[in-house]
């Protein structure tokens, strides 16, 4: 499910993956739920983002930019890293 998300962003911004890695991502409830960060681009737009799944439920937080801009910064790190599975 999660890849299937993945593949539709980057299809949608007619881009290709420029990195996908295996991580975790703590619960609230403090589990360690398996999680993918990703790296994507196009000629006009990077992003990067993370995804999860609990239970029936798949989540997907990401960044996007528009080019020149590349890569992550302090903001972006930030709001990715607020996000925490609450179930």
């Amino acid at each position: 499910m999660k890849q299937s998300m993945l593949d539709g962003l980057v299809e949608r911004v007619s881009g290709e993956f420029l990195s996908i890695d295996k991580t975790e991502i703590k619960s609230a409830s403090g589990a360690m739920l398996p999680a993918k960060r990703f790296n994507f681009g196009s000629d006009n737009v990077w992003g990067g983002g993370l995804t999860t799944v609990s239970g029936p439920h798949t989540f997907l937080v990401q960044v996007m930019k528009r080019k020149p801009l590349e890569g992550w910064d302090a903001a972006d790190r930030k709001f990715v890293a607020s996000f925490k599975v609450l179930i």
